[in-house]
């Protein structure tokens, strides 16, 4: 897994996972070689724009990520003593779990119920004045805005499984590639 607690080193800009890859150490099998493509490689970072006044609509816009399956767009704030939570879902849910990976299936099926945006998906708004702060409070409140974009899962098994059902498969190892971007933006403000 990375990162980890051990292993917490940013990648540097430019950074890819395409190619041949060989893990190996104490446990692990000597077969334990792989090759990643594209649609495997880390996720570019997502340029999201925030426009508007907390009075008013907020418009989010980002050009299109490379690799995204669906996008899921969450702003939080307050106003006085009440924290207002918004979501780019059609569902009403505030949505906060979905900030992290999800499988293939599951992105497909929340994509069919609205839950998540397409991936050719540019922009939405966050409704007029939801973040503009109570008479006298700070308008905007530090409203924030967060933005995952969703890539592939994929699932690297050895030896592959049989064609034949019946025959033997003694599976030695497999992989899990996930691939996600985020970022936050504050909203209302310059």
């Amino acid at each position: 897994v990375y990162p980890n607690e051990r292993n917490t080193v940013n990648l540097s800009k430019g950074s890819s996972l395409i190619g041949e890859h060989q893990l190996s150490g104490d446990g692990i099998p000597a077969s334990m070689r792989f090759s990643l493509n594209q649609s495997q490689d880390l996720m570019p970072a997502i340029d999201l724009q925030a426009n508007g006044a907390a009075t008013g609509s907020i418009g989010l816009n980002w050009p299109v990520v490379n690799q995204a399956k669906a996008y899921f767009l969450s702003a939080f704030g307050s106003s006085g003593d009440d924290m207002i939570i918004w979501s780019s879902s059609e569902v009403a849910d505030a949505g906060m779990g979905l900030m992290d990976y999800l499988p293939n299936a599951t992105i497909d099926k929340w994509l069919r119920e609205r839950v998540l945006l397409e991936p050719a998906t540019t922009s939405c708004a966050v409704p007029q004045g939801i973040f503009a702060g109570k008479q006298g409070s700070r308008a905007g409140g530090g409203a924030m805005a967060q933005m995952i974009a969703f890539g592939g899962e994929s699932y690297i098994v050895y030896p592959p499984k049989p064609a034949d059902a019946k025959q033997p498969w003694n599976q030695e190892w497999a992989v899990r590639v996930r691939v996600k971007s985020q970022t936050m933006a504050a909203l209302g403000g310059d």
